[in-house]
């Protein structure tokens, strides 16, 4: 018989920091909203300069940011819910105990309102 030890279900700590030879800058593309670069350093002998690239690390990789394993991320889109045509409902069962506990309900689109994105940037004005 195999004896395992068990496992914390949550990780107690979890890597952040810089990406070592690059450095993570923001675009802000529209008031509020900042989109994440990453800024690669090249050899000084190329004379040429950092390459930017999307940067899909999360926030892990920001260095004003401190991670709250108990809480989770906090809400990532918070702009959603001051859409006139989103509102939220129950969700199932099982997934809606881990947004329970993090108080978050999920969104859908009012019926006969389909949530258009490039409707809502033409309203605002933001060319996303």
């Amino acid at each position: 018989m195999n004896v395992h030890a068990k496992r914390p279900l949550r990780p107690e700590t979890v890597t952040t920091g810089p990406i070592q030879g690059s450095r993570k800058v923001y675009a802000e593309v529209a008031p509020g909203i900042r989109v994440p670069f990453r800024e690669i350093a090249l050899s000084k002998e190329s004379g040429e300069p950092p390459v930017r690239v999307y940067d899909a690390s999360g926030p892990y990789t920001d260095s004003s940011f401190t991670p709250d394993l108990a809480a989770g991320l906090p809400p990532a889109r918070t702009w959603l819910a001051h859409r006139a045509n989103i509102e939220t409902y129950e969700g199932r069962a099982q997934a809606g105990r881990q947004r329970q506990r993090l108080g978050r309900r999920p969104r859908s689109a009012v019926p006969g309102q389909p949530p258009a994105a490039a409707r809502h940037r033409r309203r605002s004005g933001h060319a996303i």
